[in-house]
C-alpha cells in the first residue's frame, strides 16, 4: 500500500530563481518538490513505512543543509493523515537565524542536485564532521564564546580532509614555501592548505576578492593564522606561543564565516555537485564588503550587489529626507 509523507518547509533562499519545482525518484519513492516563494512543499510517495520515509526525509534535509548552509524551518510534517511532531528532533535542525541567509546558497536546487545519486554520495560523507558543522550553527550554540566556537570549527577540518588530500596539501605546501618552511610542518597545516587552496584561494584570486588584503594576510599567513589558533586553543599554550593566532571576537567571526563556507564547498564536492560560481563570487564580494564595514567602518570600494544596493537605497532615503526637511522648513 502506498503512503504519503508531506513536509512544508521555509527558507529565504527558496525564493531564488535557482530553486525550482521538480519531480524525482529516490529509492523507489516518488519525490515531488513544489516551490512557492519562500516555501517548499515536499511530498514523498511510495511503499516505504513512516520510519523509512522519515529516514529518507532526514537524508534530504542533510543535502539541503549543505546547499543552503542551514536547515529550512519545518512548518509541518504529515504522514498519510497523521501529523508528526518534529519539535523534539535533535537540536541541530534548529539553525541560528543569522545563518538562514539567501547568500549562503551554493548551487541550484532541482532534479540534477536532488536525486538518488546525490543521496548515495551523502552516505559516503563522514558523518561526524558534517554533524559538527550543523551543531555549530544551531541555536543551541548561539551563546558559545567565540574562541571555543572557532576552535571546534577548526577541528572539523581534521575530520573533513582525507589523508590522501592532506598528503597532497603537504607536498604542495613544501613545494611552494620551501624557502619559508622550517622543521616539521605537522599534520594539520597541510589539511588547512589543501582546503583553502582548493575551495577558497582559487575563487578569491579568480574574482579579485581582496579579502586577504583586508585581513592583512596572504595565502601563507592565512594558513598559519588558522593553524596557530587551533594549536594554541587546543593545547592551552602560554600567551607568548603561537603569536599568529586570532585574538579578538570580530576576527574570529570573520574567519568562522569564511571557513564554514569553504567546508561546505568541500561537502558539495563530495556530493559530486558543481557549485554556481556566480553565487560564490557574490558571497565572497559580500564578505569583502562586510569586513570593510565591521573592521574599517567604510562603505567605499564595495564589490557586492548586496552592499551596493543597500548603499544606493540609503543614499536615496537620505535625499528624500533632505528634500522633505527643506519643504517642511
Amino acid at each position: 500500500m502506498s503512503h504519503v509523507l508531506t513536509v512544508r518547509m521555509v527558507h529565504k533562499a527558496f525564493s531564488s530563481c535557482k530553486v525550482t519545482s521538480f519531480d524525482s525518484v529516490i529509492y523507489r519513492e516518488k519525490l515531488i518538490f513544489v516551490k512557492n516563494g519562500h516555501e517548499v512543499v515536499l511530498t514523498i510517495r511510495g511503499l516505504r513505512t513512516e520510519e523509512k520515509k522519515l529516514e529518507l526525509l532526514r537524508a534530504i534535509l542533510n543535502v539541503l543543509y549543505v546547499y543552503l548552509g542551514a536547515f529550512p524551518d519545518i512548518e509541518h510534517i504529515i504522514y498519510d493523515d497523521k501529523e508528526i511532531d518534529s519539535s523534539n528532533w535533535v537540536l541541530k535542525y534548529n539553525t541560528r537565524s543569522d545563518f538562514k541567509r539567501s547568500d549562503l546558497l551554493l548551487c541550484p536546487i532541482d532534479s540534477t542536485t536532488m536525486n538518488e545519486k546525490v543521496l548515495r554520495a551523502l552516505g559516503l560523507v563522514s558523518e561526524m564532521p558534517l554533524y559538527s558543522l550543523q551543531y555549530l550553527v544551531s541555536e543551541t550554540y548561539r551563546h558559545m564564546i567565540s574562541d571555543h566556537k572557532i576552535t571546534l570549527l577548526l577541528h572539523v577540518i581534521d575530520g573533513m580532509v582525507q589523508k590522501a588530500e592532506s598528503t597532497k596539501g603537504e607536498s604542495d605546501w613544501k613545494k611552494k614555501y620551501q624557502n619559508r618552511v622550517q622543521g616539521r610542518i605537522g599534520n594539520y597545516r597541510p589539511s588547512v592548505y589543501y582546503l583553502c587552496r582548493r575551495y577558497f584561494y582559487k575563487y578569491h584570486r579568480k574574482y579579485n576578492c581582496e579579502i586577504l588584503k583586508l585581513l592583512r594576510e596572504n595565502q601563507f599567513s592565512f594558513v598559519e593564522t588558522i593553524t596557530d589558533t587551533r594549536n594554541w586553543y587546543s593545547h592551552f599554550l602560554d600567551k607568548g606561543k603561537k603569536l599568529n593566532r586570532m585574538h579578538d571576537g570580530v576576527e574570529m567571526q570573520i574567519y568562522f564565516e569564511i571557513i564554514y563556507y569553504t567546508l561546505r564547498l568541500m561537502c558539495l564536492d563530495r556530493l559530486d555537485v558543481l557549485p554556481d560560481e556566480a553565487m560564490i563570487r557574490e558571497y565572497l564580494y559580500t564578505v569583502h564588503d562586510w569586513i570593510l564595514e565591521i573592521k574599517y567602518d567604510r562603505k567605499d570600494d564595495l564589490k557586492s550587489r548586496t552592499y551596493k544596493s543597500l548603499r544606493d537605497y540609503q543614499e536615496f532615503i537620505d535625499i528624500i529626507n533632505s528634500y522633505t526637511e527643506s519643504v517642511d522648513g
